[in-house]
C-alpha cells in the first residue's frame, strides 16, 4: 500500500473516481473517525507525530472532491477524463452489470464457483418460400401469424428457466463439495505468542497483506510480531495499540492478546 502522501484523493479517501457527493463525505467521516486523535489506529502508522498532516490531507481531499469546480480541475490535473464522458464510456459496462442482475442471469457468490448465464432468444423457424405464382398472378407476401409472433419469446423464455435450473442446482452441488477450513480452538490458558497469532490469522483466510491493509499496520510489524522477533518491535505504547488493532482484526479479546503478547516479550527481553 503506497503511503498516504503519494496517494491521489480518491485513494486517500479509499473511493472510486464515479463516486457521488454523499459517498465521499461519507468516506471523510469514516477515515477521521480512524484516525482520530484518541485513536489506537494512530499508533499503527510508521510516524505517529503525522497524524495532524494526514487529518489536514484528508479534509483537503473532502472539500477538493466535493466541489463541482475544483474536482473537475482536479480530475484533469491527474489525467482523469472529464466525468460526463467518463460516465459516458462506463454506459457498456454499467448495462452489462444491470443485465447480470436481472431475472436472466445466474450468478453464484461463491468464491470457487462461478456463473453467468445468458439466455439465447431461440431462433425464429426457416421461413420457406412460397410456391411459385402462375404466370399473371403476384406472389402472395409471408406472413407470420399472430400465434407465431407470440409464442417465440414464450418458447426461449423457458428455454432459458430450465437452462438456469439445471446450473443453479449444479452450482448448489459443486459448492457442498468445497471444503470448510475448521475454526481455531484457543485453550483458555493460551499464551498469545507470535505462532499463536500466525495460526489464527491463517484459520481465518487472511495474509499479511489483508491485515496490513484493514488496519494500516506495517505489514514489517505484523512480520516481526508473528515471528516473535522482540528486539526489532516498537516501544511498549506502540506496540500495545497496533496489538489492540491486530486481536480485533482477528476477533480474538484485544485486552488478553496485549496483556499476553507484551509479558511474553517483556520476559524474554529480560
Amino acid at each position: 500500500m503506497k503511503p498516504y502522501q503519494e496517494q491521489n484523493y480518491y485513494e486517500l479517501l479509499e473511493v472510486t473516481p464515479s463516486a457521488s457527493m454523499a459517498e465521499i463525505r461519507a468516506a471523510y467521516e469514516r477515515a477521521v473517525e480512524t484516525y482520530s486523535a484518541d485513536s489506537v489506529a494512530i499508533y499503527a502508522l510508521e510516524n505517529p507525530a503525522q497524524a495532524d498532516e494526514l487529518r489536514d490531507k484528508l479534509r483537503e481531499a473532502m472539500e477538493i472532491l466535493t466541489d463541482q469546480g475544483l474536482r473537475g480541475d482536479y480530475d484533469r490535473m491527474i489525467g482523469l477524463p472529464p466525468r460526463a464522458q467518463a460516465e459516458e464510456a462506463a454506459a457498456p459496462a454499467l448495462a452489462a452489470a444491470e443485465l447480470m442482475a436481472s431475472s436472466e442471469a445466474l450468478h453464484s457468490t461463491h468464491p470457487e464457483v462461478k456463473v453467468a448465464y445468458f439466455p439465447t432468444p431461440s431462433p425464429a423457424p426457416p421461413m420457406h418460400a412460397p410456391d411459385p405464382a402462375p404466370a399473371g398472378e403476384t406472389a402472395p407476401r409471408q406472413r407470420m401469424s399472430a400465434r407465431e409472433i407470440e409464442g417465440a419469446p414464450s418458447i426461449g423464455e423457458q428455454e432459458a428457466i430450465a437452462t438456469a435450473e439445471a446450473a443453479m442446482a449444479n452450482v448448489a452441488a459443486r459448492a457442498r463439495e468445497v471444503p470448510r477450513p475448521k475454526p481455531l480452538e484457543i485453550p483458555a490458558d493460551a499464551e498469545f505468542s507470535g505462532e499463536l497469532l500466525r495460526r489464527v490469522r491463517e484459520s481465518r483466510g487472511l495474509t499479511i497483506q489483508q491485515i496490513a491493509d484493514r488496519t494500516r499496520i506495517s505489514a514489517r510489524h505484523l512480520e516481526n510480531i508473528e515471528a516473535d522477533r522482540y528486539p526489532a518491535l516498537p516501544t511498549q505504547v506502540y506496540l500495545r495499540g497496533i496489538l489492540m488493532n491486530l486481536a480485533r482484526e482477528l476477533g480474538l479479546d484485544q485486552g488478553r492478546v496485549c496483556k499476553s503478547y507484551i509479558a511474553l516479550a517483556t520476559g524474554k527481553k529480560s
